[in-house]
């Protein structure tokens, strides 16, 4: 998963991944000043965030390398969502009240929804469907509207609701409030609201890991905790001690297998892109579920080859016969 914490008043403010057991915590980006929402382009090895100290719009490699600003001057961005197959970025700006999307490089910025808002927060994707979904803190609704900005719809009334996910395959979507420390969820027409869990401390941001049966939330006194989808076995994870925890993001496996025709595949695990495996064959062998394979340019001689396990593979000027 990936974290945002601290602000520029403290030593923690920055960009943090950690296994889903909290565990293994790194900090990728320190020295940001307030950042706030988070979104992962696992395909496209992205980590994009808004900042709402700086307010910018950045992007950088999962790794924290090469960071950029994306766009610059808004007033007090929120939180930001992805659509990486229609190649925009979407975001909420709470001092302007507007709802604006771009181009995932930052430009073609336009307008979607101007009236009506009053502190907007999260803000969640589906594509599919053709629908955004998003929190308003000031109005206390939950609303949807389609990826244009048309045919808004009040969904919940909620009070001072801050994040939302969706479980699109379960028509279900899950929000935090700050008003009675709650974690709530609904269908996607808001009918059906259940309680969740009543918290003792403010929820802020939340995740969801839907193979895996979790949701994870970030909590105003420096926790990040997550419990099953229906509220129950609820944990602790000692990601706890970054400050003000704020966006979070869930993110299957980021382990990527190398492949070259150069390589070698005699006791070699593939993760090491400057040792890499041989073959595509041996690479699935070494690979657990939900790993990236990369595939260096050229011709792979695999007869016979399986894959019996749902992988990413990605390369160019590849040919496998």
């Amino acid at each position: 998963m990936f974290f945002l914490g601290g602000d520029a008043r403290d030593d923690f403010a920055g960009l943090y991944r950690a296994d889903l057991d909290g565990s293994n915590i790194i900090a990728i980006l320190p020295a940001l000043e307030s950042p706030t929402g988070i979104a992962v382009d696992k395909d496209g090895g992205k980590v994009y965030w808004s900042d709402s100290g700086s307010n910018k719009i950045q992007r950088a490699n999962i790794d924290g390398t090469h960071p950029e600003n994306l766009v610059v001057g808004l007033e007090n961005p929120q939180f930001l969502a992805l659509d990486i197959a229609g190649e925009k970025m979407y975001w909420t700006d709470n001092v302007t009240d507007k709802i604006q999307r771009a181009n995932l490089n930052g430009s073609g910025i336009k307008d979607l929804v101007t009236t009506g808002l009053l502190g907007p927060q999260n803000i969640a994707l589906d594509i599919a469907g053709g629908k955004m979904y998003w929190v308003d803190g000031g109005t206390d609704k939950i609303q949807r509207a389609n990826l244009d900005g048309t045919s808004v719809e009040d969904l919940v009334t909620a009070p001072r609701p801050i994040g939302i996910a969706l479980d699109l395959d379960a028509g279900k979507m899950y929000w935090t409030q700050i008003t009675g420390r709650q974690i709530r969820r609904a269908n996607l027409d808001g009918s059906g609201i259940e309680d969740l869990l009543t918290l003792i401390h403010i929820p802020r941001s939340i995740a969801l890991d839907l193979n895996g049966g979790k949701m994870y939330w970030t909590e105003s006194n420096s926790r990040i905790q997550r419990a099953n989808l229906d509220g129950s076995e609820l944990e602790e994870l000692p990601a706890a001690g970054v400050d003000f925890p704020s966006g979070i993001a869930y993110v299957s496996s980021l382990v990527v297998r190398y492949v070259a025709p150069t390589g070698s595949d005699t006791g070699n695990d593939c993760l090491d892109p400057l040792t890499p495996c041989a073959t595509l064959a041996h690479a699935v062998e070494q690979a657990d579920p939900d790993d990236t394979i990369d595939l260096a340019a050229g011709t792979y001689n695999e007869p016979g080859l399986v894959i019996d396990k749902v992988l990413n593979v990605r390369g160019q000027g590849v040919i496998v016969q």
